[in-house]
């Protein structure tokens, strides 16, 4: 079972903008790790975002346990191993891979208060990542800051993005921790887009049995070929669309689609893709 966490909602550079200086100083700013979500519950378990345990954490859970004081506490982070890749093969891999796995604590939650303000949960974690960096050097704290306007907002925006982070997060600092995607907690995360081709199409599941599910599209790669993997592409689509392009499919097969996407991966698929238009009269 998914275990219930805050999650961020997004918002625009463009509404940032509007920010005035005291609205941008009742916030901490933070980056938005490209790793792995890594939650220890009220119970002791240790579980990721969709409920699953992950491997290579042992010294990682041990050390944050050690901690008495804060035994029952829910323990907020994200699991990193140089990047998403080396991430997601290290802690889905029961054998030891050689990739050193940090836990990047960004939140400490008693679990019976959790409308404590976000700057006394910020004193929990310094002083739990204190105890436990000193038993596992893994166990590092995400650095959090203040800023007046947002042109300083981007340039630590763009510092993040340079050191490989997913992007930034934006927390009201006397925000509790809802169970629940809340405006308290703002994610800000740069996106491309590009042409790609259809080349295939999936029914859905569930409510979705009869219409689309996904399409298959393939991105431009180097000298005018096509990649050789496929990316699936299930959101951005409304429930007319779909209907509408499961009719049409055979004659939308190699038409061009116009998909966002926050990056590539190194085997050519597109991370957090989303249909934004497919380049044909027939829709």
């Amino acid at each position: 079972m998914k275990p219930s966490l805050m999650l961020a909602k997004k918002i625009t550079q463009s509404e940032l903008k509007e920010w005035n200086q005291r609205t941008w100083e009742n916030h901490f700013i933070e980056p938005k790790i490209d790793g792995e979500r890594f939650v220890r519950l009220r119970n002791g378990e240790w579980v990721s975002r969709q409920g699953k345990p992950k491997y290579n954490v042992q010294k990682i859970c041990k050390a944050i346990d050690s901690v008495k004081k804060f035994k029952g506490y829910i323990i907020d982070g994200e699991l990193f191993g140089g990047d998403w890749s080396d991430t997601i093969s290290a802690a889905h891999t029961h054998h030891d891979t050689g990739i050193q796995l940090e836990y990047r604590v960004f939140d400490v939650v008693h679990a019976d208060k959790a409308d404590q303000p976000l700057t006394l949960r910020k004193e929990y974690l310094n002083e739990l990542v204190e105890e436990a960096h000193n038993i596992c050097k893994m166990v590092v704290a995400v650095p959090s800051s203040v800023v007046s306007c947002y042109s300083d907002f981007m340039h630590e925006y763009q510092r993040y993005l340079a050191n490989g982070c997913d992007g930034a997060i934006i927390k009201v600092r006397n925000g509790s921790y809802e169970l629940k995607r809340s405006s308290l907690w703002l994610k800000v995360k740069p996106y491309f887009e590009m042409d790609c081709k259809i080349v295939g199409f999936n029914e859905g599941e569930k409510r979705l049995i009869g219409t689309l599910g996904s399409i298959e599209v393939k991105i431009p790669i180097d000298g005018g070929k096509w990649s050789t993997l496929t990316t699936s592409v299930g959101t951005g689509i409304d429930d007319s669309n779909r209907d509408l392009i499961w009719k049409n499919r055979k004659k939308l097969n190699g038409v061009l689609a116009e998909i966002r996407y926050r990056k590539i991966s190194e085997k050519d698929r597109l991370i957090e893709p989303r249909l934004v238009k497919i380049r044909t009269d027939l829709l």
